[in-house]
């Protein structure tokens, strides 16, 4: 009994990441601020791409990129 509980808890996870990741597509591209918000951040991992930055330079800006998001 144990074991299907288990297996069940496994699938609902599954179908869980897996609806969350069809909101995060949708979000980018049905919702014109998520089309903005992805060409933008696009945009800042190209110019931090060409100007070199430093690793606590990415982590800045990677961290920059996913409270915008995230606020959204």
């Amino acid at each position: 009994m144990e074991h299907n509980l288990n297996a069940s808890r496994t699938q609902s996870f599954a179908a869980a990441v897996k609806n969350a990741l069809h909101g995060i597509a949708d979000f980018f591209r049905l919702e014109r601020n998520g089309r903005i918000q992805g060409a933008v951040t696009i945009i800042v991992l190209l110019a931090g791409a060409v100007f070199h930055l430093s690793s606590a330079e990415w982590i800045f800006v990677l961290l920059c990129i996913c409270a915008v998001l995230s606020a959204e």
